[in-house]
């Protein structure tokens, strides 16, 4: 195995030989990078302004190199890969209290060829999350215990700093259409604290520049 690690905007690989490590790889990437995760030869890296990047590890030419990045400014928290059978997808929490999945889909036109990390799902959290860990899916027990569809899938748990404890669960589409309408149902009977939308709450929160606040500079 590998050890990564972060100085500043600069990514380096370190192999442990003769109780050594020994440099095998580096990259310069954005401004800062605070959070890093791996999975095979993939490295997922957290800047502290500019987002995240997936980098790829080649133990061939030994080289570290640039996948894909999300070419937007994002003061990132913390990330964590999702899992969903063959799909992997990029959880992110941003200091605006959201939540963010991106994707690596070279195919589609809006990539670039897959220079660029698509965001597919994104939704307010309502608090600041500073960490993610990862639990497998587990079907039902028993000796008639069939091939689950949970089986392929991880959970993604997350907790804020407020202390709260959540969790993110990829779910197939007829299942997540049930939930929606039991949702939507719920929302339209039951009466909300202050008359609030609890859509509305969820939607994402982009974080404004202080040009972006027109209040804060009337005219003269």
């Amino acid at each position: 195995g590998y050890l990564v690690s972060a100085i500043g905007q600069k990514i380096f690989l370190w192999s442990l030989r003769a109780q050594e490590l020994t440099g095998m790889a580096f990259i310069d990437t954005q401004l800062y990078i605070h959070r890093m995760i791996s999975v095979k030869s993939f490295i997922l890296a957290a800047d502290l302004m500019k987002s995240i990047s997936l980098l790829r590890y080649q133990e061939e030419s030994k080289t570290l190199s640039l996948v894909s990045r999300d070419a937007k400014p994002l003061e990132v928290y913390s990330v964590d890969f999702m899992v969903d059978s063959t799909q992997l997808g990029f959880l992110v929490s941003d200091r605006d209290r959201n939540l963010l999945v991106y994707m690596y889909l070279p195919e589609a036109k809006e990539s670039l060829g897959g220079l660029r990390l698509l965001r597919r799902a994104d939704f307010h959290v309502g608090a600041h999350v500073n960490t993610f860990w990862r639990t497998r899916c587990r079907g039902a027990e028993g000796p008639n215990r069939r091939g689950s569809a949970w089986d392929n899938k991880h959970i993604t748990w997350f907790a804020t700093l407020d202390g709260g404890l959540g969790l993110l669960l990829p779910m197939a589409e007829k299942t997540y259409r049930r939930l929606l309408m039991l949702q939507n149902a719920l929302g339209n009977s039951l009466c909300q604290l202050g008359g609030l939308n609890p859509r509305a709450f969820r939607y994402l929160h982009p974080h404004l520049h202080p040009e972006q606040h027109p209040e804060q500079h009337p005219d003269p």
